[in-house]
């Protein structure tokens, strides 16, 4: 039979999933979205982003994001797609150290037909050494960024 310890490693999910819809069209929100100028967009959050090599809608571009807590995380665009209005972007490297390995976005946006509207929908996954409390902090957080979203969008 399994004891259980105070030393004892649980499972986590290492994919975390939130969505929200705004009162915008959806090109509206894809073209502010794929600028990558996020301090205008989550004002709230971050304090810049700036490329390091290649710009906005490149794959393998490298950017820098400095949020308001004085945190610098660099990340690499590994996917857009201008067809599905999606990008997705991994981690490269952070500042102060993450307690995990590795952790991939994927953005995508959808046209609600019925009003005009704009669904979207943020996926992160993380490496397997990632704790529960950065997996239910990740969703916590895109919820407070989709409050900045709706401030711009609606």
């Amino acid at each position: 039979m399994l004891q259980r310890s105070d030393s004892m490693n649980y499972v986590t999910s290492c994919h975390q999933v939130s969505s929200a819809v705004l009162n915008s069209p959806v090109g509206k929100v894809w073209e502010a979205l794929k600028s990558f100028n996020w301090a205008a967009i989550l004002p709230t959050h971050v304090k810049s982003l700036k490329f390091l090599c290649g710009g906005a809608n490149e794959v393998g571009s490298q950017f820098e994001v400095v949020y308001v807590d004085g945190s610098v995380w660099t990340f690499r665009i590994i996917e857009i797609s201008e067809n599905h209005r999606s990008f997705s972007y991994e981690l490269v490297s952070a500042s102060p150290e993450t307690s995990f390995s590795s952790m991939q976005n994927h953005v995508k946006l959808c046209k609600i037909t019925y009003d005009n509207t704009t669904y979207v929908e943020w996926s992160t996954d993380f490496s397997n050494d990632v704790d529960s409390h950065v997996v239910q902090d990740n969703g916590f957080k895109k919820t407070e960024y989709f409050k900045d979203f709706k401030k711009i969008f609606g």
